[in-house]
């Protein structure tokens, strides 16, 4: 058994020199989903020590609220499949809620079958969400207003036209946004 730890450390030991100065989380998984190997940046990514995390399963180490997709990720390492940039809502040991994108992919090395990289795009996710919902009050603000409201690129070609203006022209949005330059909206 230690002859096979051993031969197992080595075999590691080339890909962990590699991964210790990358700033994205590394987890070397054995067939059960437990961990093998674990960076600093994953480390800390995940509030818990390498020595802590090895032998875990790398569900008890992400506490992700969807086990399931997590599982999925995994399944899908085991057929032989890659899976990219997967959003994984987790919660470190330390109790700090996450937002991570998770990348998998098979790795045939000793007792290692799975690579996975750990991207913590929180910020990144909170403020597309925060984007999203301010178009969306603007697209109604703009849209509600009894005051026509119309905009053209530098070209005059109309990408923008709200209900106020469907009302003063007779026009609906659809059939002139993209359709009609601006200037034939108005009498020479």
């Amino acid at each position: 058994a230690r002859l096979k730890a051993e031969e197992r450390a080595k075999g590691l030991q080339r890909y962990e020199a590699y991964f210790q100065h990358l700033s994205d989380g590394i987890a070397i998984l054995d067939l059960k989903a437990c961990v093998l190997s674990l960076n600093p940046a994953g480390s800390k990514l995940l509030d818990v020590s390498a020595a802590e995390a090895t032998g875990r399963h790398i569900n008890a180490l992400t506490n992700s609220t969807d086990d399931g997709l997590m599982m999925d990720v995994l399944l899908s390492v085991a057929r032989g499949e890659t899976r990219a940039d997967v959003d994984v809502q987790a919660r470190t040991l330390g109790g700090r809620k996450l937002t991570l994108s998770v990348s998998a992919a098979p790795l045939k090395e000793g007792d290692a079958v799975a690579i996975l990289t750990l991207r913590d795009v929180t910020k990144a996710r909170q403020l597309a969400d925060e984007l999203r919902q301010t178009k969306e009050f603007l697209e109604r603000l703009i849209d509600s207003t009894v005051d026509a409201i119309i905009a053209s690129d530098l070209r005059g070609n109309i990408i923008l036209f709200n209900q106020g203006a469907e009302r003063l022209f007779g026009y609906r949005g659809g059939e002139v946004i993209g359709k009609k330059p601006v200037w034939e909206l108005y009498e020479h």
